[in-house]
């Protein structure tokens, strides 16, 4: 810890009379500790409607500041509690809390704050047991310098925590056809509908042979110790084993994020049509008057070799949306002969969609605005995914 020099202002005033042409010298820090708690595990549960219950109260010792020796009270301090892994040497600290105005000395944990923590910045799963380490980070200084000091004794904790009822969290494909990248979004999982209570994800589409692949919740994303594998009798586990598709062609892939269930399965395409062209039409582009309907891109999968193959039925489109008057649909080369709208216009941003429907309705996204918009559709399936990201 660097040694810093600054005036405290609350010093004895001894101190000035007795030599007022040199400040006090800060010789010492000791900083406080965090207090002991009877409990060390916290399994959180969600709260109902509004509520935010406390999880508990860590309260700790004061930091103390000595001056050429002798400790005085000081000014302004601020604490913070600091969390991260166990082990991890706080490396990557996150506040957790800081001191109440009331009580310098006290802070408290609640329990959608702190849940939100640990999904979000620790990408801890529902109903894992994840450890951490807390310390006592002391901020003091003047003049707009800021110093800290820490304490020296971590207090450990477990949360098991939850996942709310009310939150979509998006699954995706991570492996050999993207590369292993653990941040990539390409491979989103579909969903039938916009209901948190619905944990089932699917994906069907074109892969390479000997695939190897995992199920990644978002909250996971980055961390490869952290996605969903094979375990037994077709059940996911963290972590577990790879998924391997051995022979190149369609299949569909769907799980239960919430029952931890899995399969893939093959899925048969021999009388299914290959459009050149698909595109995303609405009012933004006048219904594709005189065919200016945006055309959407084609998955490209790589392989385990190497290379890449393009799967010819999973579309993608990134585009600013000025004009969502009457909604959206999809039509293949730009004829409305071959157009896919939504079972729910109400469904968004993820949907089914049926084949040239007598009612012919749109996707009404007025819900979502204006804006940049991440645009997806699966002709096999007629699954889509329609979300404003900005």
């Amino acid at each position: 810890m660097k040694r810093h020099f600054f005036v405290i202002f609350l010093i004895a005033a001894v101190f000035v009379a007795c030599d007022s042409d040199k400040s006090p010298q800060l010789t010492d820090i000791v900083s406080g500790e965090i207090d002991m708690l009877p409990v060390t595990e916290f399994v959180l549960n969600e709260p109902s409607g509004s509520d935010n219950p406390l999880i508990v109260t860590l309260t700790w010792s004061q930091t103390d500041f000595y001056l050429d020796g002798k400790k005085f009270p000081v000014g302004a301090v601020k604490y913070l509690v600091e969390a991260d892994l166990v082990g991890n040497d706080f490396e990557n600290p996150i506040t957790f809390a800081s001191s109440e105005n009331e009580n310098p000395l006290a802070a408290n944990l609640y329990v959608n704050d702190i849940n939100n923590i640990l999904l979000t910045n620790f990408q801890a799963m529902a109903g894992q047991h994840l450890d951490l380490e807390l310390r006592l980070r002391t901020n003091y200084g003047e003049n707009g310098e800021e110093n800290y000091v820490v304490s020296k004794f971590p207090l450990t904790l477990t949360f098991v925590p939850f996942r709310p009822e009310n939150e979509l969290i998006p699954a995706y494909l991570i492996g050999d056809m993207n590369s292993w990248d653990l941040d990539d979004r390409a491979f989103l999982m579909y969903r039938e509908d916009n209901k948190p209570q619905n944990h089932v994800h699917t994906y069907t589409g074109k892969f390479g042979a000997n695939t190897h692949f995992k199920f990644c919740s978002e909250i996971a994303l980055g961390s490869a110790n952290k996605m969903f594998g094979k375990g037994e009798n077709g059940t996911l586990v963290i972590g577990g084993e790879d998924f391997v598709i051995e022979s190149e062609g369609y299949y569909t892939l769907t799980i239960n994020d919430k029952a931890m269930t899995y399969s893939v399965v093959p899925f048969d395409v021999t009388s299914t049509a290959e459009y050149p062209v698909m595109s995303f039409v609405g009012a933004f582009c006048d219904w594709g008057s005189n065919g200016q309907d945006p055309e959407m891109s084609n998955f490209t999968v790589r392989t385990n070799g190497g290379g890449s193959i393009t799967d010819p039925h999973n579309w993608y489109l990134e585009i600013n949306l000025e004009n969502i008057e009457y909604g959206v649909k999809f039509r293949a080369n730009h004829d409305w002969n071959t157009r896919w709208c939504p079972i729910r216009p109400a469904d968004n941003p993820y949907g089914v969609a049926e084949f040239s429907p007598a009612a012919d309705p749109n996707i009404d996204i007025s819900a979502q605005g204006l804006g940049q918009y991440e645009v997806r559709f699966n002709d096999l399936t007629r699954h889509y995914f329609v979300k404003k990201v900005d």
